[in-house]
């Protein structure tokens, strides 16, 4: 498991009790991801970030050639129904104990690696971070990132997020002011090629031994930074997270997020993650019964909504079968209406700290968990969901306790729903009323091992099916195609749903559609 230490604060010591079983999951593991080179104790899985058909793994504890825990990062793309290793990413200029890849994030073609111990000049532990670029299956080391205030002993890239030409980098044990270990967390935009720091961000309401910037997200414009160890009111380490927005080039604290029922030791904060106008917080200390993390609760995770610039918690998620020491919410991840948290110390059977990962889903404004997600070959010890990230339909857990080949080297997996209709929403052009549009194409694609049967194909609106390569069945493990016109009966908006009813455990898939009547 990760912890993000400062031994001037606090020692962690991380005891599990026995948990309860894990429920049945409608997904699929589609792949198991380890290093062409691993070594043992690696960590391989300590970190992962996935974006559309690339997975990107870290490793932070791999040795590159003499250099112990100087770190990797592996970057695998889909071909066809496997993930393959495209390349092995190492910083151009790295050395021992540099721990790169304590951090990833991944959006297209760029990759950003967080190596929070390194150090910089003089600075030992300052920390960085770098940028690499994709050309064709090649990837370049395009820059260095360091905070332009960096200090000894700051762990600069402790947290990394990415979104569009936006990175944002938590350096939780900066001293900010004469405030020791109150944290920090700095914006770096990119144009042209080159990039230059936007902002340092700093909690209004900073103290003593916060850890702001242990964890971090960014979506667009709004940027959401976890402070697990600070204190709300009397209660110690209960944990807070902050939204930051950006107007233009300047950025400003938008909120400040606390749990409904936080109490003292619950490490709210300790992982975030944002997407869109939903943040998720966890606190995998919740409901402690003597303090974490001597005896941790079974965690819980939060998600919030924005409306009108105002943040509300809109749901409390804990797991099915949560129990004691779990450290549900040691990891979040989120994309539109889909939430996965990691529980790398659930025990599955008589398997201690196997761990394992919870989709959770929306539904209007209620969030209601769809399944739990274990490793095929997971073992005592593994610390499944110690990383996850979301994709579209793909969710990547990691597992940087797993033995390959009796070394314990790390893994991650990759997990797909039975069966996918993609794109999940299409804008069709302006249309005459009365009049026929262009038709779009949609895929149904079948992750399963077995056929898909008694397929129906519907849709609703002013929208019709003009085509397909879909029968009643599907063989395993292939796709078919549907083709959909609009055609508006009126004027204005139109809006309506694709629908295949296909037997597999989340039938039916959808598809919204949309659009204008002239």
């Amino acid at each position: 498991m990760r912890l993000i230490t400062n031994t001037a604060i606090v020692v962690l010591t991380l005891l599990a009790l026995i948990g309860a079983g894990v429920a049945q999951t409608a997904w699929i593991q589609q792949n198991e991801l380890t290093a062409s080179d691993g070594n043992a104790n690696d960590t391989f899985g300590y970190s992962v970030a996935v974006s559309g058909s690339t997975v990107v793994v870290g490793t932070p504890y791999h040795t590159v050639g003499s250099n112990t825990a100087q770190g990797a990062v592996y970057v695998f793309v889909l071909s066809g129904k496997t993930w393959v290793q495209q390349a092995e990413l190492t910083a151009s200029d790295g050395t021992a104990n540099d721990q790169f890849g304590y951090s990833v994030a991944v959006t297209n073609n760029t990759v950003v690696v967080g190596a929070r111990n390194r150090t910089v000049g003089s600075n030992q532990s300052q920390g960085a971070a770098y940028v690499f670029v994709r050309s064709g299956a090649k990837w370049t080391q395009q820059a260095e990132l360091t905070a332009s205030d960096g200090a000894n002993g700051d762990s600069f890239g402790t947290s990394v997020g990415l979104s569009g030409s936006a990175v944002v980098l938590g350096a939780p044990n900066k001293t900010v002011g004469s405030t020791a270990y109150q944290g920090a967390a700095y914006v770096f935009v990119e144009s042209g090629g080159t990039w230059s720091q936007q902002s340092e961000l700093t909690s209004s309401d900073g103290a003593f031994g916060d850890q702001f910037g242990s964890s971090v997200g960014v979506s667009g414009s709004t940027v959401v930074v976890g402070a697990w160890d600070k204190a709300v009111g009397l209660n110690s380490i209960q944990g807070v997270a902050y939204v930051f927005v950006r107007s233009g080039t300047m950025w400003s604290q938008q909120a400040e997020l606390t749990a409904s029922d936080g109490v003292a030791n619950d490490w709210f904060g300790w992982s975030v993650a944002v997407a869109g106008n939903t943040v998720v917080v966890a606190s995998p200390c919740h409901k402690s019964s003597s303090g974490c993390p001597i005896q941790p609760g079974p965690g819980a995770a939060y998600v919030f909504v924005q409306s009108g610039g105002t943040w509300s918690q809109q749901a409390e998620l804990t797991a099915s079968d949560g129990a004691a020491g779990d450290y549900f919410g040691w990891s979040v991840a989120v994309t539109g209406s889909t939430v996965v948290v990691g529980a790398p110390n659930h025990n599955v059977g008589s398997k201690q700290l196997q761990g394992a990962a919870y989709v959770f889903q929306q539904s209007g404004t209620k969030w209601s968990q769809q399944g739990a997600l274990i490793a095929s070959d997971g073992g005592a010890n593994d610390g499944f969901g110690d990383s996850v990230a979301i994709s579209g339909s793909t969710i990547v857990a990691g597992a940087d306790g797993h033995i390959v080949g009796g070394n314990i080297l790390g893994a991650a997996y990759v997990f797909v729903p039975p069966a996918t209709l993609t794109p999940a929403s299409a804008t069709y052009q302006a249309q005459k009323a009365g009049t026929t549009s262009t038709a779009k194409t949609f895929t149904l694609t079948n992750n399963q091992t077995v056929s898909l049967t008694s397929i129906a194909i519907s849709t609703t609106g002013d929208f019709a099916v003009s085509g397909k390569t879909c029968g009643t069945s599907l063989a395993a493990e292939s796709k078919c195609t549907v083709s959909v016109t609009f055609t508006p009966t009126t004027t204005g908006k139109r809006t309506g749903k694709l629908s295949v009813k296909d037997g597999a455990s989340n039938s039916p898939q959808t598809v919204s559609l949309s659009g204008t009547g002239d």
